[in-house]
């Protein structure tokens, strides 16, 4: 199917597709790119429509054969809030072809303000990063004060249970 497309394009760049089928891929390619695809050259004027059975056999337009008008161009969907446009263009392609190429000004302005998006986005990274890293320090320092607590009350049954033993030991001895 790619090569199939890739053949009608490179037809249709070389002009060798019939008028109808030019200009509509003409379209189709102005409509969703923004490349100029060459047109169908003018063609000469056609003849005056012959009747059944005058001339040759094939008559070239008549009542009852189809249209052979150019279909309408094809629309790019219209920018709005919900369909925003693509970056860096105006809009729709026609826009984008005829809109005027951003002036350096413009451009380092641009750049700019996207560089303090960045910045203001990293900024706000590091903050939270900084909280999260605090709240954690605060839980561990909360765990340490705790231990430190128990070790205390460890050191202090410690000494009682010392002073303890030897009055225990006396009254193990009176009781024999």
């Amino acid at each position: 199917m790619t090569a199939g497309l890739a053949s009608v394009l490179l037809a249709g760049t070389a002009q060798a597709l019939p008028a109808a089928v030019q200009d509509g891929l003409a379209d189709v390619v102005d409509a969703l790119t923004p490349f100029e695809f060459p047109r169908s050259a003018p063609a000469e004027p056609a003849p005056a429509a012959r009747r059944p059975g005058t001339g040759p056999d094939l008559p070239l337009l008549g009542p009852d054969l189809p249209s052979l008008e150019r279909p309408a161009p094809l629309e790019a969907p219209r920018p709005s809030p919900t369909n925003p446009p693509p970056a860096g263009t105006g809009g729709t392609p026609s826009e984008a072809r005829s809109a005027p190429a951003p002036s350096p000004a413009e451009r380092s302005a641009r750049d700019r303000q996207r560089a303090a998006e960045d910045a203001d986005d990293d900024a706000r990274d590091a903050a939270e990063e900084t909280a999260d890293t605090r709240e954690d320090d605060a839980e561990d320092d909360a765990e340490a004060e705790d231990a430190r607590d128990a070790a205390d009350e460890a050191e202090d049954a410690d000494g009682e249970a010392e002073d303890a033993a030897p009055d225990a030991a006396e009254e193990a001895a009176d009781g024999q």
